[in-house]
C-alpha cells in the first residue's frame, strides 16, 4: 500500500521499534486497546494511495512499497476475512502490476523513475485530459517522441490526429 513505518507509528502514537516488532514476521500479542487502533488505522487507510509533497516523503512511500514487494506482501483485497481466512498466497513474482502512487505523482509534473507499463499507464492518464504529446512529455520528463510511441502503442490517437479527423468529418458533411 506505500505507507512508510514511522507514518503508521505516528499514527498509532508508538515508538518506530514497537512498531517494527509489531509489523515483524514473529507473533507478538498487543493489548485490546492497540489491536482496535490498528483495526482503525487499517479501515481508514486500506484504499487511499499516500500522495507525498517532498522528495523525502516520495522516497519513503517508494521504499515501502519496496519492502512489501521484497517480501511478497499481498494486499488487503486478497483477503476476504483477515481473522477467519487461512493465509492467501504470496504476490506472484510474474505478474505485471504497475505502482499506482508512483503513476499519480508522475501525473503531477514530479520527476519519477517509472517502468515501462507505468510510464504507459501515465501517458494513457494524460491523453484522457487532452493534453499534447509535448505536454506530457514536459509533465513525465520524456521526450514527446517516447510520448507518441506509446500513444501508438496503445491505440491513442494525438490531439492534433483527434482534430484532424473531426475535422475531416465536417468537411465530408458540408
Amino acid at each position: 500500500m506505500g505507507w512508510p513505518t514511522h507514518w503508521i507509528a505516528g499514527e498509532l502514537a508508538l515508538s518506530l521499534s514497537a512498531t517494527n516488532e509489531i509489523l515483524g514476521d514473529g507473533e507478538i500479542n498487543v493489548s485490546s486497546d492497540l489491536a482496535r487502533r490498528i483495526e482503525q488505522l487499517f479501515v481508514d487507510s486500506w484504499n487511499v494511495l499516500p500522495l507525498p509533497a517532498t522528495k523525502s516523503q516520495i522516497e519513503d512511500v517508494l521504499s515501502a512499497k519496496r519492502k512489501a514487494k521484497r517480501n511478497r506482501w499481498v494486499g488487503p483485497l486478497h483477503w476476504d476475512d483477515i481473522d477467519t481466512d487461512v493465509t492467501p498466497p504470496a504476490a506472484s513474482r510474474d505478474v505485471i502490476v504497475f505502482d499506482e502512487s508512483a503513476v499519480a505523482i508522475a501525473c503531477t509534473g514530479i520527476e519519477m523513475k517509472l517502468t515501462a507499463k507505468e510510464r504507459s499507464e501515465a501517458v494513457r492518464r494524460l491523453s484522457e485530459t487532452s493534453l499534447t504529446s509535448k505536454e506530457i512529455a514536459t509533465l513525465l520528463h520524456t521526450s514527446d517522441r517516447t510520448v507518441c510511441r506509446i500513444r501508438a502503442k496503445l491505440g491513442i490517437p494525438t490531439a492534433r490526429q483527434t482534430e484532424l479527423v473531426e475535422r475531416r468529418s465536417q468537411l465530408q458533411e458540408a
